[in-house]
């Protein structure tokens, strides 16, 4: 018999059946409540005492009559993964420009090679880009989901002439082809463009807002040093009353952190955390500029390659907003299932699928940007993550599409007998890439975290599946 090596044994921290232990396979999408005992057992991999629980643990593919049952598990979680991956469409982001209205603290744009002032695309660019997401969704049949446009920056919505030109021949052409259409936005010159959203099936607006007014204008100014929070609460006034999706980002970290509760019931008091969910979502971010410039500096200063661990530093930030929110209504409601890793468990009561890839950019994604260039993946733009141009020719660099095509913990050594690999889908592929860098994230305390706050109102759902 085989204890299978993708069982992971938290904490259930819930005031209910504090004697037992949350078991979670990632692999097979099981969890159950078990006692004390049988978790102490699959620690310890003591087969000696499985017994009364061989039965159990059989059933849910915790414990299998061989390794080679669970490796067939695992051929059929790939084989249901690029299944999955079929139903998805490309994802295409066009960088209009790289240049930006704001000079917000924590920028790290002009510091990974990404060139802070550019010019414009033009419209002969335009017109190829339409052509090339035409052909590529045309002849790639594989994916049959809707393909997304994203405008990206930068800051796309620049309300200068050539900026408003180029911005709505694009949304043009989207509305010519009827291709969806989101935009990554600071939103402060939203108002500008709003109207040149009629017509289109917008995804959504994301914009950020980092705290009340004084934290948000310390945190994200315009290049006079004038603060944007006004700006940006008018935005998604904006786009609440026009009924557009808004997905509302906040960059967390200690500088605004204690300030989130006066956030969150500022944004309960507008009636926004009770809108439908596809109409306004939240995003709560760790402010990944320091983790960068890091990597950067162990491989360009240090010669290091290999495993880099996150940080716990962001634990203790989510860890911190989960205690403040036991004691704030608003700021629970703020605080969403998909930042703490367990979205699917809580609103559908189920594991989600086995994840072999960290996003889309391994895959599905391409980032058109001002100078003609491609890449996978809008935030790693530097030369050496060039996939090819679009112009003045089309041109695709095959073996550096194919080192993004096939990065998956399947196929990454630095993957194999990690327990956690299949909700994690592997380190960012622009770290890996462009930095040789494989970034472990600390899924097990996030997870964590997620449970402690969410399992009193998911445990249920838990029960009907588990052992008690």
């Amino acid at each position: 018999m085989y204890l299978s090596k993708y069982n992971i044994i938290f904490d259930n921290n819930s005031a209910e059946y504090p004697e037992h232990k949350v078991l979670v396979n990632f692999l097979n999408r099981k969890i159950h409540l078990i006692p004390h005992q049988l978790a102490d057992i699959i620690k310890t991999n003591n087969l000696n005492e499985i017994g009364p629980f061989n039965e159990f643990l059989i059933e849910n593919s915790y414990l299998y009559h061989s390794t080679a049952d669970e490796q067939q598990a695992e051929r059929d979680a790939n084989e249901f993964y690029h299944e999955k991956l079929k139903e998805e469409g490309h994802q295409f982001f066009i960088s209009p420009t790289y240049s930006c209205n704001l000079n917000c603290s924590y920028c790290y744009q002009d510091k990974v090679a990404m060139p802070r002032e550019s010019e414009y695309m033009t419209y002969d660019m335009v017109d190829r880009i339409t052509r090339i997401i035409q052909d590529k969704v045309t002849i790639e049949k594989a994916h049959t989901g809707p393909p997304v446009v994203t405008l990206f920056g930068g800051e796309p919505l620049m309300a200068t002439k050539k900026g408003k030109g180029i911005v709505r021949y694009i949304l043009n052409k989207c509305r010519m082809v009827g291709l969806p259409i989101g935009v990554v936005t600071n939103g402060t010159q939203l108002d500008q463009f709003i109207d040149d959203f009629k017509g289109l099936n917008v995804v959504t607006f994301q914009i950020t807002l980092d705290g009340p007014k004084h934290i948000h204008d310390q945190r994200r100014f315009s290049r006079q040093g004038e603060g944007t929070y006004d700006k940006t609460i008018a935005a998604i006034e904006l786009c609440v009353e026009r009924g557009m999706p808004v997905m509302l980002k906040t960059v967390i970290d200690e500088q605004n952190i204690d300030h989130l509760p006066e956030l969150a019931e500022f944004l309960d008091d507008k009636g926004w955390l009770d809108l439908e969910d596809e109409k306004f979502m939240i995003q709560l971010a760790e402010d990944i500029s320091g983790f960068i410039l890091h990597c950067m500096d162990l491989t360009e200063n240090q010669g290091y390659s290999g495993k880099v661990s996150g940080s716990d530093k962001n634990v203790k930030i989510l860890k911190r907003v989960s205690e403040m929110a036991k004691s704030n209504t608003s700021l629970m409601k703020m605080l969403r299932p998909e930042s703490l890793g367990i979205s699917q468990l809580f609103y559908r009561g189920e594991l989600p699928p086995p994840k072999l890839s960290t996003c889309s950019a391994s895959h599905i994604s391409w980032t058109f940007a001002p100078d003609g260039t491609i890449f996978a993946c809008p935030g790693g733009v530097a030369e050496h993550l060039v996939l090819g141009r679009y112009y003045p020719e089309f041109e695709i660099n095959e073996e550096r599409l194919d080192l993004w095509h096939s990065r998956a913990v399947d196929n990454n050594p630095e993957c194999e007998n990690c327990a956690y690999k299949y909700i994690c889908g592997g380190s960012c592929a622009s770290l890996a890439h462009g930095f040789d860098i494989i970034y472990c994230r600390p899924i097990h305390d996030i997870v964590q975290v997620g449970l402690d706050v969410y399992l009193p109102r998911i445990i249920n759902r838990i029960r009907e599946n588990g052992m008690l």
